[in-house]
């Protein structure tokens, strides 16, 4: 996340500016207590309460890093910063029922410029390329129609996706992410939009891809009748999922993304008349060196012939 703007005071700039030194070289105390200063100087500065809040997380200063991120959130009320899932990771309180776009939008558009190189480099990103080559795998290389990309980002998946689709549309929240996207020269249409509103707006589709998008979403009920609604009889729905070794259907990760749980998502298939082709389980990417391991499912709308 993005937060260098400036405050709009040079002498809170340059404490902010330090107090982020000492906090990458490990003084998380002194960089609260730095950040402190500068927001003496400049109390409505949102982003500067934002650094402070993550200052006194990482040192242990639970109590005053809620009530800075509370702050944030009376600063940002659109919650740029994404301080409701943190409250809620620190407190337990519960986690907003809809997906949080302003911070997934802000997020986005500052990690676009970089995103391939990172996701792809150092993440060992690799969810596009199992849908893609699931879908081979269960329905073979019959070409789909009218292919969307739910979040298609800078279009890592319409590359993975090259020539299974005669027509590709894309949906995003982040105009930066789009811009990238249709730079590819890969996708008939662009749509800036969250994903149910997005999917109102195109035409049916017998395929829809959604992949690494849903671990910005708590509850998926609402997207996955969004996409029964817009899929074509037999039509195919290959996503994936971080797994949640649990029972409970979500939960929010430290990484503030959504795991979902196997059983859940078999009761929203269920739900929505969506047979499952094939479900597996693999690496999807690293964090902090380690694999996060996520289910990849292919699905297909039943019609009224199925048994």
């Amino acid at each position: 996340m993005n937060t260098s703007h400036s405050s709009g005071n040079l002498t809170a700039d340059k404490r902010a500016d330090y107090a982020r030194m000492l906090s990458e070289s490990g003084d998380f105390q002194a960089a609260a207590d730095l950040m402190l200063q500068a927001l003496e100087l400049a109390p409505v500065w949102a982003a500067g309460w934002y650094e402070l809040a993550k200052h006194l997380e990482k040192s242990g200063r639970t109590e005053e890093s809620v009530s800075a991120y509370r702050t944030v959130l009376g600063l940002s009320p659109d919650d740029r910063y994404g301080a409701r899932l943190k409250i809620s990771q620190l407190t337990g309180e519960p986690m907003p029922a809809e997906p949080q776009t302003a911070y997934v939008e802000a997020l986005f558009d500052h990690y676009a410029a970089d995103f391939d190189t990172a996701l792809t480099g150092r993440l060992r990103y690799r969810a596009p390329e199992l849908i893609a080559e699931m879908i081979t795998r269960h329905i073979g290389d019959k070409p789909f129609d009218h292919a969307i990309d739910l979040g298609c980002g800078t279009g890592l998946m319409a590359q993975a996706l090259a020539g299974k689709a005669q027509n590709l549309s894309g949906i995003d929240l982040s105009a930066a992410m789009l811009a990238k996207a249709k730079a590819r020269g890969l996708y008939r249409g662009l749509l800036k939009a969250d994903l149910v509103d997005g999917l109102g707006q195109l035409p049916p589709a017998d395929l829809i891809v959604a992949a690494d998008v849903f671990v910005y979403f708590p509850g998926l009920e609402r997207v996955f009748e969004a996409v029964n609604d817009k899929l074509r009889p037999d039509g195919i729905f290959a996503f994936s999922v971080e797994r949640l070794e649990s029972d409970v259907p979500f939960a929010l990760q430290k990484s503030l993304r959504h795991a979902h749980s196997e059983k859940y998502i078999l009761s929203l298939l269920e739900a929505n008349g969506l047979r499952l082709l094939g479900l597996e389980t693999a690496a999807l990417r690293r964090d902090r060196d380690l694999d996060i391991t996520g289910l990849l499912f292919v699905v297909r709308k039943v019609t009224a012939t199925d048994g």
